[in-house]
């Protein structure tokens, strides 16, 4: 079966106000901002039956991905001369431009180089035997992963918070936003 054109789906909805929906629905993450974006009244939107409301948000997620997906394409075909212009910035006669593209198609190929997060207090109680101790010392990359299921739930649009009780190590709660 052949897939139906999405061009002329959009093009052929009996409203502007319906067109206006599906393009503003494609960059929101909700029915409420899209309806708002679009410029009309949620009793509006709410007016049209659950089926049409259903098959413009359909209309909208295809249009998002198919645009990704364009886009993604583009960019796929336009990488090899992309990592061209980096090589050629490393025959540059400008010595910042060299250094700039060197660290840069290192960092690409190989990674950045590790930091470490080291942290030292005084310990010493007057300032005559004065000594610092490093507490720790780790490549930064260590506690980066921490940090990924935090984004992972921002991209979800979960909230995460911590609490802690009386007793014990912090609890992590999750609440889904609708």
């Amino acid at each position: 079966m052949k897939p139906k054109n999405l061009r002329a789906e959009i093009e052929s909805l009996d409203s502007d106000l319906k067109i206006q929906y599906v393009f503003s629905r494609c960059k929101t993450t909700s029915n409420g901002k899209a309806i708002n974006d679009a410029g009309f009244s949620t009793a509006t939107f709410y007016g049209w039956p659950q089926e049409e409301r259903d098959y413009l948000n359909s209309l909208a997620m295809r249009l998002k991905t198919e645009t990704g997906l364009r886009a993604t394409l583009l960019l796929q075909e336009a990488a090899e001369s992309a990592a061209k212009v980096k090589i050629d910035g490393l025959k540059s006669r400008n010595e910042r431009i060299k250094q700039a593209s060197a660290t840069e198609v290192l960092d690409r190929i190989i990674g950045k180089p590790f930091q470490s997060l080291i942290t030292q207090v005084n310990m010493a109680a007057d300032e005559e035997d004065s000594q610092e101790m490093t507490l720790f010392n780790l490549p930064a990359n260590a506690i980066a992963s921490s940090f990924f299921d935090v984004y992972r739930d921002i991209q979800a649009h979960i909230l995460s918070m911590y609490s802690k009780g009386d007793e014990g190590p912090p609890n992590l709660h999750s609440y889904q936003r609708y």
